[in-house]
């Protein structure tokens, strides 16, 4: 299945909205990456705009969507081995440090 560049993690700059002015770098295995895009493609969601909803899920700033066939704790897992950095001169971190303080 091809997915529309919107959907897609290596297309994610093509489709930022101009109020989306923060940089978040992300890497992961090929694995996550695919479910998150696959998610995307089903919700409409950009790659954005999903990686952003998996985010506020994972840090209880948010339920899950009615529709949505994961949890949190889906969520978290399947961002587990992924990790993020906010500049380039800092160094990656696990996204599950940023949620094994909160509790949804």
């Amino acid at each position: 299945m091809v997915l529309h560049p919107r959907h897609r993690a290596d297309c994610f700059d093509l489709f930022t909205a101009p109020h989306e002015t923060n940089a978040v770098q992300f890497q992961g295995p090929a694995l996550e990456i695919g479910a998150l895009e696959r998610e995307a493609a089903r919700t409409g969601r950009t790659w954005n705009a999903q990686l952003t909803y998996c985010l506020g899920v994972c840090l209880g700033q948010h339920r899950t969507d009615f529709d949505d066939p994961r949890s949190v704790e889906d969520w978290r897992t399947l961002l587990g081995p992924c990790e993020y950095r906010v500049r380039d001169t800092v160094d990656w971190s696990p996204f599950t440090c940023l949620w094994t303080r909160r509790t949804p």
